[in-house]
């Protein structure tokens, strides 16, 4: 399958990147909770967009105790040479393909 759109997924600030993109919900069968990831749930988001390639950027975030010294602006440039070294990765047709994807960020909060 080829790829025609990244969307990169970006935790907030002080998120634990494993949970971030998790929600509780229940199973009306049932009426028990589950816990679903919408970004990799085959029922979620890659059934809406089956040809997009879904990433996670995860940086150093922790702010319950030493928190990161680090601003804003440096996650960004983190999350671009992430990017950036991404698209420029020698290999197959497809890795080609993907380094003209288009690109979808999203964040949590």
């Amino acid at each position: 399958m080829l790829i025609w759109i990244s969307i990169i997924a970006v935790h907030g600030l002080g998120a634990n990147p494993k949970w971030a993109w998790v929600r509780k919900v229940e199973v009306k069968a049932t009426g028990e909770e589950k816990r679903v990831n919408w970004l990799t749930d085959n029922d979620l988001l890659p059934k809406m967009v089956p040809n997009a390639r879904i990433i996670t950027f995860n940086y150093e975030s922790k702010w319950h105790v030493d928190a990161p010294k680090q601003r804003r602006s440096l996650c960004a440039e983190e999350l671009l040479i992430a990017l950036e070294n991404k698209r420029t990765a020698v290999g197959t047709i497809v890795l080609k393909r993907l380094a003209t994807a288009d690109q979808i960020i999203i964040g949590e909060n």
